[in-house]
């Protein structure tokens, strides 16, 4: 299969990932919109992480604000991450730093935060990659993209053009 690519524009996200769940698509999708960057890792239908550009939702600051790490450890980790190309998160599991489930819990808030963020893009650009990724390469368990539609659709759309947008799902879930 091809790439999928093209312009977004309002409620095209929606539609890209219905027609990935639908077709239970394993890949990555790329959203770009300015200088903000998404990649969404699919396997099946389902993402089961998501990584973005943006420094407010990047899974170190977090860890910081928590107290779980120092602000001198995030700089000596992302130095590590660049360098020898090992994920952040694999890092704090080999330094012992972050128990599993403590970065699975951060980093799955983290993983819905970044999309339902996406969904609010009128502009931008969307690249589905098809690749051969493993489920066990996964942090965090994999969102429901049902209910990240309507989840993001909750907070994006006004209440009126909302409650006829979640008509459509009624059964669904």
């Amino acid at each position: 299969m091809a790439a999928i690519s093209g312009n977004l524009e309002s409620f095209q996200l929606v539609k890209i990932f219905r027609s990935i769940l639908d077709r239970k698509m394993t890949g990555v999708l790329t959203l770009k919109n300015g200088d903000l960057r998404r990649a969404a890792y699919f396997y099946c239908g389902h993402p089961f992480r998501v990584d973005a550009n943006d420094e407010a939702l990047r899974l170190g600051g977090h860890l910081v604000e928590e107290g779980l790490i120092s602000s001198t450890e995030l700089v000596e980790l992302e130095r590590d991450e660049r360098v020898m190309g090992v994920p952040f998160a694999r890092l704090l599991l080999d330094q012992n730093l972050v128990t599993k489930a403590r970065i699975e819990i951060i980093e799955g808030g983290l993983a819905r935060r970044r999309l339902q963020a996406a969904f609010g893009w009128a502009a931008g650009t969307y690249q589905f990659e098809p690749r051969d990724l493993r489920r066990e390469e996964a942090i965090i368990e994999p969102i429901d993209p049902i209910v990240m539609i309507i989840q993001a659709t909750a907070e994006v759309l006004p209440t009126p053009l909302c409650e006829r947008f979640l008509r459509s799902f009624r059964g669904q879930i």
